[in-house]
């Protein structure tokens, strides 16, 4: 009784859109093709303050939503220079704090606990990326309260999960987030050419982000080859393990045009 009763006071206090925009399933033909999802796991000092310049600029050519990741989470207390970044671009993308979820096994208390400290460190977050997302059904009940939570203590708070993969479509039904990382890796799995993978159901919004990818034109190749609806996220980059999210793609202007300009075919 506790998991129906959980999913439906998900269903019911969910909006029709966020501000991650509306569900690409019913957009229409003047909505974005791309939109903009950086994981900006760059220390914004030195060359990584750079990058967040840069980041900040491409906000008035692509739609763009920002995860922010001082420690993976929000650390223990908040740090000037992320606080600074966030003042700066709270108005001009949607700022996301990034949260771990362990594939469901991670104590519930913890993670309430980083999504409190995330709004008491960093005002001006819009929402939360949840990290390491279960792909299995049992462990939907543990998504949704999650949601719940971050949905009560920030309302209208955008959500974007992270199974990285294809992963069971109650999560999206129910929408225990509103935009789901369908493919994080340096491969093209040919599930990403089938709809019924990459159109979501229940209008949440498909993401998907590459690493290892070496060039622009590469990027722009891998984008015509996915059956991504309008408005989805994706992010590109030429960076490699152990952490391809720590800097910019050396072809980031490049790639921004791109996205800018075939958004609006």
């Amino acid at each position: 009784m506790r998991f129906f009763g959980v999913v439906f006071v998900l269903l019911g206090s969910l909006p029709a859109a966020t501000v991650l925009g509306a569900e690409p399933n019913g957009s229409s033909a003047s909505s974005p093709r791309w939109r903009l999802l950086v994981p900006a796991y760059f220390y914004p000092a030195g060359e990584g303050l750079r990058h967040w310049r840069q980041v900040e600029q491409a906000a008035e050519q692509v739609p763009l939503a920002v995860v922010v990741n001082p420690a993976s989470g929000p650390g223990n207390k908040p740090d000037a220079n992320y606080r600074r970044v966030v003042r700066q671009l709270r108005r001009r993308a949607v700022l996301l704090g990034y949260v771990a979820t362990g594939y469901g096994r991670r104590d519930a208390e913890e993670v309430r606990r980083d999504i409190d400290r995330w709004l008491a460190f960093y005002p001006g977050l819009r929402g939360f990326f949840f990290d390491e997302q279960s792909r299995r059904k049992e462990h939907l009940p543990f998504y949704a309260q999650v949601a719940n939570y971050a949905r009560a203590r920030l309302p209208g708070a955008a959500l974007v999960a992270n199974p990285g993969t294809t992963f069971a479509p109650e999560y999206a039904h129910w929408r225990t987030a509103d935009v789901y990382c369908i493919y994080e890796g340096s491969e093209f799995p040919s599930y990403l050419t089938q709809p019924r993978w990459t159109h979501l159901p229940g209008g949440a919004i498909p993401l998907v982000l590459w690493h290892g990818v070496g060039s622009a034109a590469e990027a722009k190749a891998l984008l015509g080859r996915v059956a991504l609806p309008r408005g989805s996220y994706v992010f590109v980059t030429d960076g490699g393990p152990p952490n391809p999210w720590n800097r910019l793609p050396r072809y980031w202007d490049e790639l921004v045009r791109l996205l800018a300009t075939e958004g609006k075919r």
